[in-house]
C-alpha cells in the first residue's frame, strides 16, 4: 500500500516536473522569438512589416508547394497521371493569374482615367480566360 501511495506521489510531482519545464520553454521562446519582434516593432515598424510580410509569404509559398507535392505524388501515380496533374494545376494558376491580373489591371486603367484601357483589360482578360480555362479542354479533359 505503500508502495502506491509513492508511486502516485512519484507520477504527480513527474507531472508537475513536466508542466514547469513546458512553461519554462515556452518562456524560452517567448525570450528568443518574441521579445525581438517587439523590440523591432516599436524601434522599426516599417522593417518588422517586411520582415512579417516575407516570412508569411515564405510560409504560404512551403505549404502551396508541400500541398502541390502530395497531390502530384498522391497514390503513387505512373507518369502520365503525373503529367496531367501537373498540366491540371498549371492551368489553375493561370486562370487565377488571368482573373487577379484582369481585375488589378481594371481597377488601375478606371483609377487612371483611362476607361477605354479598362474595357481593353477586361475584354482581353475574358479571352484570355476562355483560352486557359476552356480551350485546353480535349474531350473534356486537360490537353497533356
Amino acid at each position: 500500500m505503500i508502495q502506491k501511495i509513492l508511486t502516485g506521489y512519484g507520477r504527480l510531482f513527474l507531472t508537475i516536473i513536466k508542466i514547469l519545464l513546458l512553461l519554462a520553454l515556452c518562456a524560452l521562446c517567448a525570450c528568443i522569438l518574441v521579445l525581438p519582434l517587439w523590440k523591432l516593432a516599436t524601434t522599426q515598424p516599417e522593417w518588422y512589416s517586411i520582415i512579417v510580410l516575407i516570412l508569411t509569404a515564405v510560409f504560404i509559398l512551403y505549404s502551396i508547394c508541400r500541398k502541390i507535392h502530395r497531390y502530384v505524388t498522391a497514390g503513387n501515380p505512373d507518369l502520365p497521371l503525373r503529367k496531367q496533374r501537373i498540366t491540371g494545376i498549371f492551368i489553375l494558376f493561370g486562370k487565377i493569374i488571368i482573373i487577379a491580373g484582369g481585375i488589378t489591371g481594371f481597377v488601375c486603367c478606371v483609377l487612371y482615367g483611362t476607361i477605354i484601357g479598362a474595357v481593353g483589360v477586361l475584354i482581353a482578360a475574358i479571352i484570355l480566360y476562355g483560352l486557359v480555362a476552356f480551350g485546353t479542354k480535349k474531350n473534356g479533359s486537360p490537353v497533356s
